[in-house]
């Protein structure tokens, strides 16, 4: 009797500590921990070939989209926290997110 009330009380703690969502903090962190884990590179071509296929892109996106796709390989992993990667984290959490 007491293991099946210990498992009991297992299952209701581990149903209610999984049930809830992420913190935006705890989210944040995640996809910082998933954006450097990418391979360098790959990030900024999704971005120009979206920014591309876009019909209500701006010539100026447009522009920087092919400079971004014709620059190549990234030399550097990805960081969140680096201000040259915002656009391309910002980009990256819209993808997971969908």
């Amino acid at each position: 009797m007491r293991g099946y009330v210990a498992a009991t009380g297992a299952a209701l703690l581990l149903l209610v500590g999984c049930s809830s969502e992420p913190s935006e903090a705890e989210q944040r962190a995640a996809d910082c921990e998933a954006f450097a884990a990418e391979t360098p590179g790959t990030l900024e071509l999704d971005w120009a070939t979206d920014v591309m296929s876009d019909p209500n892109s701006a010539p100026e996106e447009h522009q920087e989209a092919m400079k971004v796709a014709a620059r190549g390989e990234r030399d550097r992993p990805y960081d969140c926290d680096v201000p040259a990667d915002q656009k391309l984290f910002e980009h990256y959490r819209e993808m997971r997110s969908q």
